[in-house]
């Protein structure tokens, strides 16, 4: 059986943040084949570990079968502009693969105007 992605509870898939703050999309996955592989994507470029993202994953990959749900999550800090868009997480097993997308904003830079 192929896995089967979910966000956590109390998360959304259409997070809303102000310019410079950081976001955790976070992402629940069962299984009853191992996980081969976990991949994060942002707007169609592969996420990977480095100074502003951090992917962390409940457990070392293939990932055995259990009865605990395998959790991830991608944090990027220090949002800008640029970084709203589309992020999608795929886990993938020997039978398929689940998929789970996020769509999110970010709110512009507030200027400040001097009044007379």
């Amino acid at each position: 059986m192929p896995p089967t992605a979910q966000l956590r509870f109390g998360d959304t898939a259409s997070p809303r943040l102000r310019f410079g703050d950081s976001i955790t999309l976070n992402v629940e996955v069962t299984y009853n084949n191992p996980i081969n592989s976990i991949t994060w994507e942002y707007n169609g470029s592969t996420v990977t570990n480095n100074e502003r993202d951090t992917i962390a994953i409940s457990t070392s990959l293939p990932a055995p079968i259990s009865n605990t749900p395998l959790s991830s999550s991608l944090q990027r800090s220090s949002v800008t502009i640029n970084d709203a868009g589309e992020y999608i997480f795929t886990a993938t097993n020997s039978i398929g693969a689940a998929r789970l997308s996020f769509n999110v904003t970010v709110l512009g830079k507030q200027v400040s105007c001097g009044g007379s």
